[in-house]
């Protein structure tokens, strides 16, 4: 067997392509060689194994391939958290210990490791696994993975006190060490959220957003320091970032509900307003989230999911949700005129375009063909847009300005008498626009 087609069978095991787990292990057993004792199949099945939760199974897969890898630490601190897991907490953490000591930068087995020892009381040993971390900043991993440490050992603080001032060492000093990471300001933001320390975790998390690239979305970010807010009754700055949140998650339930309480709170709950509306509408949304979950498979639903988004302002997340619509309504043209839809309003006039073909090919109706005819007019082509506004039978403004472009044209290809009909047909269809068509219809005697 290959190494990919190995990668391929553990991912397929892992879930990662979605495969049941007896799929999974026909693939590893039979193998393209038909050698269904090989090093990586074996591997993979421990893999597999493990992450399912399969302890039983893992140990006897995880034992087979540590006889082909007896050095490999990553497969040695799998079989010790399994071991630990069942109930042989010194053998697992002698597991621990020797795939830490294999591979010192293994942080998961670190992790572990350290759990284990605050079982044992040992003070002495923890200590050292503390310092490291503290100390510590492997050059082949981001901060956010030690700062990631740090908070699930913070998660251990109900059943171990050493375990919760460890943490609290830790977090605090991640600031102070990588004081450019946004991770540790984030995480040591949330240990003072926990300990109600309102404002300096409102500080922490400012910090935060301070320092955040652009390849991570500040949603959580903005939501936790909404909560803070709120638990320090400053409502205003609460509705703000639940705003902010739901403008980077529109689907957040929980930023929702951060909105409506602060809105609650500044007695603003029954206005009419535009926050009233966008709250309305975010209830929708919610709503119309919450039937998703029940009924994921049906496509009428993520087509009325995506025009809500439309409506609301969030065109990415509408054209995924387009997507899906389309792809569990395979007979239906009205998720392809949506993304057409939304394709115009970002200005990808000819991708908008080709949506519409495929509309109109599937039988859409008025909708497309107008949509079609924006689109020709945005990249100026009157002829192709009045076409298509003609089908779709529309009468406003945007038919009078495709006349009045067409007019235009016609006029600098000195066609005096096409130029005065269009003009004619413009102030036909807006009267309102009348000294504009006056200005072309004196260019046309001037010329």
């Amino acid at each position: 067997m290959s190494a990919l087609a190995a990668r391929q069978y553990r991912m397929r095991a892992l879930g990662l392509e979605h495969a049941d787990l007896a799929a999974a292990h026909r693939a590893f057993l039979t193998g393209e060689s038909g050698q269904p004792q090989m090093p990586a199949v074996i591997m993979g099945l421990a893999e597999t194994h493990f992450y399912r939760g399969e302890k039983q199974a893992a140990l006897k897969y995880l034992n087979q391939a540590i006889v082909n890898r007896p050095k490999d630490a990553h497969l040695i601190h799998l079989r010790g958290a399994t071991l630990t897991s069942l109930g042989s907490l010194r053998k697992g953490t002698a597991e621990l210990r020797l795939a830490v000591s294999l591979q010192p930068h293994h942080l998961e087995a670190r992790r572990r490791l350290l759990e284990q020892l605050y079982l044992f009381g040992d003070a002495a040993s923890s200590s050292v696994h503390e310092e490291w971390f503290l100390s510590h900043r492997p050059v082949d991993l981001a901060a956010s993975r030690s700062c990631g440490l740090a908070w699930m050992m913070i998660s251990t603080e109900s059943r171990n006190e050493r375990a919760t001032t460890a943490a609290v060492r830790l977090l605090k000093a991640l600031p102070q060490r990588f004081p450019d990471e946004w991770e540790g300001w984030y995480l040591v933001a949330g240990m003072y959220a926990r300990q109600r320390q309102h404002a300096q975790a409102e500080s922490a998390f400012t910090q935060a957003l301070a320092l955040l690239n652009g390849d991570v979305s500040p949603y959580r970010i903005y939501r936790y320091r909404a909560t803070v807010r709120q638990l320090a009754e400053d409502w205003t700055g609460g509705l703000t970032d639940a705003d902010r949140s739901i403008q980077h998650e529109p689907l957040s339930a929980l930023a929702c509900e951060d909105y409506n309480r602060s809105l609650q709170n500044l007695g603003r709950g029954n206005e009419t307003g535009q926050a009233a509306r966008k709250f309305q509408g975010l209830v929708k949304l919610y709503e119309l989230h919450r039937k998703l979950d029940l009924k994921p498979a049906n496509g009428e639903l993520w087509q009325r999911h995506a025009q809500h988004l439309v409506k609301m302002g969030w065109n990415d997340w509408a054209f995924d949700s387009f997507d899906r619509a389309e792809t569990l309504l395979p007979d239906s043209w009205e998720p392809i005129s949506g993304k057409a839809a939304v394709l115009l309003a970002e200005g990808q006039y000819q991708a908008a375009i080709v949506k519409c073909n495929r509309a109109i090919a599937r039988g859409a109706g008025r909708s497309a063909w107008s949509i079609r005819g924006d689109a020709w007019l945005a990249l100026k082509k009157p002829t192709e847009a009045l076409r298509d506004f003609e089908r779709a039978m529309r009468l406003d403004d945007a038919v009078a300005t495709a006349w009045l472009l067409l007019a235009k044209q016609r006029i600098t290809a000195k066609d005096r008498k096409g130029a005065e009909e269009a003009t004619r047909e413009a102030l036909r269809i807006s009267p309102t626009r009348r000294d504009e068509a006056e200005r072309l219809l004196r260019r046309t005697t001037s010329n």
